[in-house]
């Protein structure tokens, strides 16, 4: 990807993907600092709910597979 400069009179290159990076900075914190938590605390709920549903208690050892 070519990023274009721009000469104008006062002597300065303005970067037109400016925009591009500022927006792409500000949606990943949002994604980072919102959205990740959230989801985190939904799922979370759900495990508990799950969790109380079944009788067991928030980290007890489920064990899998054949006893013999």
């Amino acid at each position: 990807m070519r990023l274009q400069r721009v000469r104008v009179r006062s002597g300065r290159m303005p970067w037109r993907g400016a925009w591009v990076l500022i927006g792409g900075l500000t949606s990943s914190m949002i994604l980072t600092m919102i959205i990740v938590p959230v989801v985190y605390r939904i799922v979370d709920g759900i495990e508990e709910r799950y969790l109380k549903w079944r009788g067991e208690k928030k980290g007890m050892k489920v064990e899998f597979g054949v006893q013999g």
